[in-house]
């Protein structure tokens, strides 16, 4: 695998560049009527006290949205993050929820949500939102619940337009972990931060069949349920 050249009467040997493991080439495209990816029980949110979630989306219109990434049942404990038709993006935990202002623009958009015991933090662009209210100890995203991408269990508020690169860790993200993972707007590779789920929509399936496999700790495959379709246009 090496490059040997002679070079002014002496051999020399130069190793082979490989290519590079990482690339980003496809995101999922959800209808906003019943699209969804169900990545089944992950325990990571399962009465957790310390978790964050990354997730890159860009709507499809300007009124558009809905919920990004959920976990347990609209009428019981859950979690979500939504960008919901009035332009806020909403964080739901148990009963209770937070926002922030957001824009109606159609630009690709990096939200994480960390959550740190009694603490939280909501990061768009890898900014800081000083999202408001006091979450629970845990979750409530019960034992049992699946974590879907693109919708709630028993909320019909689906995600219309194009998600990428959604990542779900047992550890509280620190500050410059986000601005690193945002990347000045152009996904990369996360493995050095150990996430437990990393659901790359296509970039380790060829952009084809209805799995998208876990790349995560977790081996929490998802499902496209419903026709989502992939997409190459990705955020860079």
């Amino acid at each position: 695998g090496s490059i040997v050249v002679y070079d002014s009467g002496s051999w020399r040997t130069f190793a082979n560049e490989s290519a590079p493991s990482y690339s980003n080439t496809y995101s999922v495209d959800f209808d906003g009527t019943n699209d969804y990816i169900d990545c089944g029980t992950a325990s990571a949110l399962n009465s957790a006290s310390t978790f964050s979630v990354s997730a890159w989306y860009k709507k499809s219109a300007a009124g558009a949205g809905g919920l990004i990434v959920g976990a347990g049942p609209l009428s019981g404990n859950k979690f979500y993050i939504e960008h919901f038709s009035n332009n806020n993006i909403y964080v739901g935990y148990d009963n209770t929820f937070a926002s922030v202002s957001s824009t109606s623009n159609t630009n690709w958009r990096h939200v994480v949500y960390v959550r740190d015991s009694g603490t939280h933090k909501l990061y768009v662009d890898g900014n800081d939102m000083s999202l408001g209210g006091t979450p629970s100890a845990t979750t409530g995203a019960s034992t049992g619940n699946p974590f879907y991408i693109g919708r709630l269990q028993n909320y019909s508020s689906y995600f219309g337009g194009l998600i990428d690169e959604v990542s779900l860790f047992s550890s509280a993200l620190s500050a410059s972990n986000v601005t690193a993972i945002y990347n000045s707007g152009t996904p990369n590779d996360i493995s050095s931060f150990s996430p437990v789920g990393w659901w790359r929509m296509g970039d380790n399936d060829g952009g084809t069949g209805t799995t998208i496999t876990d790349q995560g700790s977790g081996g929490n495959n998802g499902t496209l349920t419903n026709g989502p379709t992939f997409s190459t246009t990705v955020p860079s």
